[in-house]
């Protein structure tokens, strides 16, 4: 079964780009351009199925309300601070891994990043293969 996997990217040729070079993965795919779209996102995947939000006919309760299984952000996000989108995150789904693709390589951004809880910051440039 493909794991699901959020990306979030401001820049819409960049979310196209990444979408091109994971497809090829086993992925599910959900996209956002702003912090508070990735979050009503979750927030979302985590009503569906519940008896306020029924699922849609036809659909199968562990293909369609899943919450993905990893966000891959790309900043900068303009509508909030990473602190924040951190913070809110963790309130909604703290078991979801956040993987930062990062312009330059800047060890004190770095450090911070993974002070707030973030699984990983990766150069922008990454490989496929390590995709």
């Amino acid at each position: 079964m493909p794991g699901k996997l959020l990306i979030i990217d401001p820049d819409v040729t960049g979310r196209i780009a990444l979408r091109v070079r994971l497809q090829t993965g086993l992925f599910t795919l959900m996209q956002a351009d702003t912090a508070n779209e990735a979050l009503s996102i979750l927030r979302q995947h985590l009503c569906v199925g519940s008896p306020e939000v029924p699922l849609p006919y036809g659909a199968a309760d562990q293909s369609y309300s899943s919450l993905p299984d990893a966000i891959l952000l790309k900043p900068p996000i303009y509508d909030m601070t990473l602190k924040r989108f951190c913070i809110q995150l963790h309130e909604i789904a703290n078991q979801i891994p956040v993987f930062v693709l990062q312009p330059r390589n800047d060890p004190r951004q770095r450090l911070r990043l993974l002070q707030l809880g973030i699984e990983d910051v990766m150069p922008s440039q990454v490989c496929d293969r390590m995709l």
